[in-house]
């Protein structure tokens, strides 16, 4: 049987390393904040300069159109604002979890080892969590562990066990950490689902945006192919 514990999947750290995971999301962030930042530039010059404004609404781009698409240049950058903090607070979730998750599992190796040489008796060592695979499931992992520490704190076991430095006392604190480590597994859980549905509500507006956007940008970029010193004001 091995001593080693692997992490569990509802715990556990991505497979790649955060640089490589993080990398092409980054990219595609900066992609859209710059077509945001380019489309917000593209509507205010269409409304605002003397020279690209006549243009503009000789070729049908009057103010409610511009207003409804700067709403969802708005819309879109709001949503892409909320999605860079939803992915945040996941990643610091993944990082707490994943710390106290070692911990608790270095504890319980240390108490495992303590236990088994202390209690020679196959029933002992049965109750007292000491012996028998170790659950690879975190939520699996977690119940032995609590039981194993809450069993240590009665009679016959605990003279022995405080003995050796697992006091009633002592043992609540490692039972709490385990409380509060699947408290903060299911925060997690609820950031990843938020973090989800925070990027499909940044896709959409996204997607909504450049509908918007396209039929104005090309209309003027026809209208004005003679003159590159327009275009260029229009970021084209």
């Amino acid at each position: 049987m091995s001593e080693t514990l692997q992490s569990p999947a509802a715990a556990s750290t991505p497979a790649e390393p955060e640089t490589k995971k993080r990398g092409p999301y980054a990219k595609n962030n900066q992609r859209i904040a710059a077509d945001i930042t380019a489309s917000n530039r593209l509507l205010k010059t269409a409304r605002t300069d003397d020279d690209i404004r006549p243009v503009a609404v000789t070729h049908g781009i009057d103010d409610a159109e511009l207003d409804e698409a700067t709403a969802k240049v708005q819309l879109a950058a709001d949503k892409w604002g909320v999605r860079l903090e939803e992915m945040g607070d996941e990643d610091t979730l993944v990082e707490e979890t994943d710390t106290a998750l070692e911990a608790i599992k270095d504890d319980y190796l240390i108490y495992r080892e303590i236990g088994r040489n202390n209690f020679p008796s196959t029933a002992d060592r049965t109750a007292l969590g000491l012996s028998g695979d170790i659950p690879d499931g975190f939520d699996a992992l977690m119940t032995h562990i609590k039981a194993a520490y809450e069993t240590a704190k009665k009679a016959p076991y605990t003279t022995v066990m405080t003995k050796r430095n697992y006091a009633p006392a002592r043992l609540d604190t490692l039972i709490k950490a385990i409380d509060d480590l699947v408290e903060d597994e299911t925060e997690q859980t609820e950031a990843e689902g938020d973090a989800m549905t925070a990027t499909r509500e940044r896709n959409e507006a996204y997607a909504a945006m450049k509908a918007a956007i396209k039929p104005i940008k090309g209309t003027l970029k026809g209208a004005l192919r003679n003159r590159p010193d327009l275009l260029a004001k229009l970021g084209m």
